[in-house]
């Protein structure tokens, strides 16, 4: 039996293509799954062309929703996120790889209140003994903030 963790997919990835080869890099929820999270962004580096665009998509360990939330922060999750990040942290990781930040901000997410409440009971949370009774539970709610988008491309 085979496990397709993050690590072999982009081993994987890496294995085949040559040297500037990439025009993008997409990173969608991944970077606080990896171990060796400077490892692949060098390897990124390079196999990816000059004027490459790098797009990250993580958590945000500094945001709103993780200050409020504290140790109940859904995105704490021992053994699967590896990595909690900071915009700062995040900018600090993408530029010691080599890359120039072109944006780094808070996002939002569109999340059902029932999603929304499958976090809150798994974790126990005292809010979902209030959210659970609502009766809007397909409602789409949008989170103004929870985590960052980065955005960069390769110095060259």
């Amino acid at each position: 039996r085979l496990i397709y963790s993050p690590e072999y997919r982009l081993n994987m990835l890496i294995r085949s293509p040559e040297f500037n080869y990439f025009n993008i890099i997409v990173l969608q929820d991944v970077l606080e799954h990896i171990v060796s999270i400077q490892e692949i962004l060098r390897l990124f580096y390079m196999i990816t062309t000059p004027r490459c665009i790098l797009y990250i998509t993580v958590p945000d360990a500094g945001g709103i929703t993780a200050r409020l939330m504290g140790k109940h922060w859904f995105q704490i999750k021992p053994g699967e996120h590896i990595h909690q990040f900071t915009k700062q942290l995040l900018i600090k990781e993408v530029e010691d790889a080599g890359f120039k930040v072109l944006k780094c901000k808070p996002f939002g997410k569109c999340l059902t209140l029932k999603y929304i409440n499958s976090i809150l009971e798994k974790d126990n949370h005292w809010l979902y003994k209030y959210t659970s009774k609502l009766p809007f539970q397909n409602a789409v709610i949008k989170f103004h903030g929870g985590f960052l988008k980065l955005i960069a491309t390769k110095i060259i």
